[in-house]
């Protein structure tokens, strides 16, 4: 814990000095181990929703498109809406091969009716193919929810799929009104979605994710060091 604590130390005084610390051979000799014997976290499934795209349908409440990046800020915000049905969708930027789904659903405004879509095109009007709905969910929040009863932000976790996937569009339908009066049906707090990201070479089949498609892409050395410090630090 100590020793990547000042790891993080070191690169951040060098940044504040104004110094490029991918230049330190230190900094490049760790990269170097890093690169020749990844970590588990590494070369796993990680989080590709963070700050990614997100777009919804046309909703009557006049801050159902604005809340949207709200679903993968990873804070403690929300979208909702008051509709009976509507859909968000996030585009992951490049074709990915999606590992699990993790909803955190607002307050007791649970869909009880959802399905998960994808398609390897940025285009939702190509290639929507339904992966996932609320039957193949592994866990899910406890109700019922009317009347502001069951689990409150409750999580609803599902499986990834085999196969490229950009675009992952969520349908929502059968919600819970809010006990608190602003009329919500459906609210999420955070959509995320895990997985790996595929090479040029990976998107038209091939055998799965290289090692290397796993890091960060254009990651620089001190990147590197930086998330392998805060992934150690997490879990210290």
């Amino acid at each position: 814990f100590g020793a990547w604590l000042r790891r993080l130390e070191h690169i951040d005084r060098m940044r504040t000095a104004g110094v490029d610390p991918n230049r330190s051979p230190w900094v490049r000799a760790e990269f170097a181990a890093f690169r020749r014997s990844p970590p588990k976290w590494a070369t796993g499934p990680r989080l590709l929703s963070k700050g990614k795209s997100v777009t919804s349908c046309r909703c009557r409440d006049p801050d159902c498109t604005s809340r949207c990046k709200n679903l993968t800020d990873q804070l403690d915000t929300e979208w909702w809406t008051s509709e009976a049905a509507a859909w968000v969708q996030i585009d992951l930027g490049r074709p990915c091969e999606v590992a699990e789904v993790r909803i955190r659903w607002w307050a007791f405004s649970v869909s009880e009716d959802y399905r998960l879509s994808s398609s390897v095109s940025a285009d939702a009007k190509k290639g929507l193919v339904v992966r996932r709905t609320h039957r193949d969910a592994t866990r899910s929040p406890r109700g019922p929810f009317d009347g502001g009863k069951g689990e409150c932000n409750g999580w609803s976790v599902l499986s990834g799929w085999k196969g490229p996937s950009r675009l992952v569009r969520l349908d929502l339908a059968k919600g819970h009104l809010d006990p608190w009066g602003h009329g919500r049906r459906l609210g999420i707090r955070n959509l995320d979605i895990y997985g790996t990201e595929l090479g040029a070479g990976e998107v038209g089949g091939g055998s799965g994710p290289s090692s290397s498609s796993l890091l960060p892409l254009k990651a620089t050395a001190s990147d590197m060091l930086l998330a392998a410090a805060n992934n150690t630090l997490r879990a210290a």
